[in-house]
């Protein structure tokens, strides 16, 4: 890998209270700019292997580190200043009474000055396209907007890093056009967990197959698709 990594995954297992174990060992790492595709079936560990990136996880063994610093209780804020993770549920991201308002919370818990805090504020907003919903509640919009302003609320924290779990699940078709085309401009290291399979050859150069927690597949996107036991795994 010749860009250097911004996040990595050293030997990371995880179990949950009860002692279900969700991670088995997951080694990978992701360059500076790269778009990584994160498949797998259902319950393969994905959503957990996700919550690793920003520390709202931590492993029960093994590494994650962050811009060469690790992912531990005394770094989440600056972990978090530098990885974007955007929910499956916008729901789950959204809960201040309008838009801008939900885009502004992360920069001022930042504690940026208002001029910068606007500026971020508008150019998130604008990046997504969401411009005429500043002041809707967010609340009040439909599935597909929920999405785009839960993307703005990341992308005004500028992170280096942007995680993101199942963006396309559940949207129309030009809903999901449109989403895609937001995330194709984003110019920062990407992982995208999606079972959307053309989403994930469109955007990303790489997939990372996971199954029963453990990698089984690395490589360049078109050509693990193309493998057969890959394919069987995905029901392509």
């Amino acid at each position: 890998m010749s860009a250097r990594p911004v996040i990595e995954f050293r030997e990371v297992r995880y179990s949950y209270p009860g002692g279900a174990e969700a991670l088995r060992g997951i080694s990978f790492a992701v360059a500076q700019g790269e778009k990584v595709a994160l498949l797998g079936p259902n319950g393969a560990g994905k959503s957990t292997l996700l919550l690793h990136t920003d520390g709202l996880l931590l492993p029960s063994a093994g590494e994650v580190v962050v811009d060469g610093m690790p992912v531990e209780r005394k770094t989440l804020s600056e972990v978090r200043r530098r990885v974007g993770l955007v929910f499956q549920n916008p729901d789950d991201q959204l809960f201040m009474p309008t838009v801008e308002e939900d885009v502004a919370f992360g920069p001022l818990n930042m504690g940026l000055a208002p001029k910068e805090v606007e500026r971020r504020i508008d150019s998130a907003i604008r990046a997504v396209g969401a411009i005429g919903l500043r002041k809707r509640s967010s609340m009040q919009l439909s599935g597909g907007q929920k999405r785009a302003v839960a993307l703005a609320t990341v992308l005004a924290m500028q992170p280096g890093i942007l995680v993101l779990d199942e963006p396309t699940a559940n949207l129309d078709g030009r809903t999901r056009a449109a989403l895609v085309h937001i995330l194709e401009r984003l110019d920062c290291s990407c992982i995208i967990a999606t079972h959307d399979i053309d989403m994930a050859r469109r955007l990303c150069s790489r997939a990372l197959v996971v199954d029963d927690g453990r990698v089984v597949a690395d490589g360049p996107c078109a050509e693990v698709l193309a493998r057969p036991d890959v394919a069987e795994l995905l029901y392509l």
